[in-house]
């Protein structure tokens, strides 16, 4: 999520770096709308909560009970301009480093470098997918049944090789003092978007569990995350 303070000094840089990302710049300007009469209720309410106070110790209670309820008013206001804020701010999405190259599609996309020479073969090799099949270690016909197009089943030695890079992969780390941790499929929404997994339309997570703050998270690092927060 974008720093606040970022986008109210320096909105253009902003509106340039999400354009450069394909997302609309008025957003920036609809935000900045809504922030700034969201900056004037909290002064006005925190203006209004100062004399309330004041006047409830003189023992002014009519005068303060006036107060408190133009204060629920502008509450009620101000909960709205600040849910509509947040919703923009969600949407906004981080800024590209100078450096990268502007493109819309993966064909845009700059090689830097290539590791290593390229085999040259004396026949047409297969690619992964027909050595899958061939091997029966792939099965994509039955995931699309099952599951929908893209999905597939690793079979036989693709299932042991999986789990054998896994283990192979948590070796290395733990002689570099990492902690093996495997952690819960679902989180509370506080916890996706605080990670930046965030809305780009009405809804915030694609997969919830209804009537309650949980949703499925795609990556370990949303609950991983979690353990580190404040909010626990």
């Amino acid at each position: 999520m974008l720093d606040v303070n970022l986008i109210r000094q320096n909105p253009e840089k902003v509106k340039e770096g999400i354009k450069a990302k394909n997302s609309n710049a008025k957003l920036v300007d609809d935000f900045l709308a809504l922030d700034d009469q969201w900056r004037k209720l909290v002064k006005e309410i925190d203006d209004l909560r100062a004399e309330q106070k004041k006047l409830s110790d003189e023992r002014k209670i009519q005068e303060a009970t006036k107060i408190k309820d133009k204060i629920q008013s502008l509450e009620a206001d101000f909960k709205k301009i600040e849910k509509n804020r947040e919703e923009i701010l969600y949407e906004l999405p981080n800024l590209p480093l100078d450096d990268v190259p502007l493109g819309k599609s993966e064909k845009d996309n700059a090689v830097l470098r290539e590791v290593g020479k390229k085999p040259e073969f004396n026949f047409e090799p297969k690619d992964h997918l027909e050595l899958g099949k061939s091997l029966n270690l792939i099965d994509f016909e039955t995931a699309a049944k099952v599951s929908g197009s893209n999905f597939y089943y690793l079979k036989n030695q693709a299932a042991l090789l999986e789990l054998a890079l896994i283990n192979y992969a948590f070796d290395i780390l733990m002689k570099e003092g990492f902690a093996p941790i495997i952690t819960p499929d679902l989180a509370r929404q506080k916890f996706y978007t605080g990670t930046g997994y965030l809305p780009q339309g009405p809804e915030a997570q694609t997969y919830e569990i209804k009537d309650s703050d949980l949703g499925l998270v795609a990556t370990a690092e949303i609950t991983l995350a979690g353990i580190h927060s404040d909010e626990i």
